[in-house]
């Protein structure tokens, strides 16, 4: 009795299960044998061709933007750019974009001296135990004696090793033989 009813149950459920795989499989003919596996699998077959659509999508815009930001980058630091940006700041402004300039180049104790009273140096900077006193420039023409003499002589004021005029322009040749023969450093900031 007991195996009869073992039976049945069996029976019941290899036929309930049967009939469970017949709603939601199609019988193969030519005509749909393709399409068997889609019907088989609903919704759910579509999802993996949409998820490498998702990600082929997600690299190209990845791709774009950083695209975008190197060219961003290169058309920055183009010197037509530099020299626009540079007309376009105050002298306070400047001399604080030479300081921050001075620091990537590994200068410590980088300092903008007050804008009245500074004896002409306008950046106080050291880098290996060698002071320097900074006159900035920012002119459109070439710089001249002036600034080379301010220079050393707010160098001297300050008591610092060494007179630099750092500017965004060129030097005139008097400007270049006195700093020559007064040891005051001519940089620009585009070769810093």
């Amino acid at each position: 009795m007991k195996q009869d009813e073992n039976d049945l149950i069996k029976a019941y459920n290899n036929t309930y299960k049967e009939q469970e795989r017949k709603k939601y499989t199609f019988p193969t003919t030519k005509k749909n044998a393709g399409s068997n596996k889609k019907q088989a699998h609903g919704w759910r077959y579509y999802l993996k061709p949409l998820a490498l659509i998702g990600k082929a999508i997600v690299y190209v815009v990845l791709f774009v933007l950083l695209f975008i930001w190197e060219m961003l980058k290169t058309y920055a630091n183009t010197p037509s750019k530099k020299k626009k940006a540079y007309t376009s700041m105050t002298g306070w402004e400047f001399e604080e974009y030479c300081a921050d300039i001075l620091k990537s180049k590994g200068f410590k104790s980088v300092q903008v001296t007050k804008g009245s009273g500074d004896q002409g140096i306008d950046v106080l900077a050291t880098k290996k135990g060698i002071r320097y006193a900074i006159q900035t420039k920012n002119y459109t023409r070439p710089v001249g004696n002036k600034a080379v003499q301010e220079a050393f002589s707010g160098c001297a004021y300050y008591d610092y090793d060494i007179p630099v005029v750092l500017t965004n322009a060129t030097f005139t040749p008097s400007a270049k033989e006195l700093a020559r023969k007064t040891g005051v450093q001519l940089w620009n900031i585009d070769k810093t």
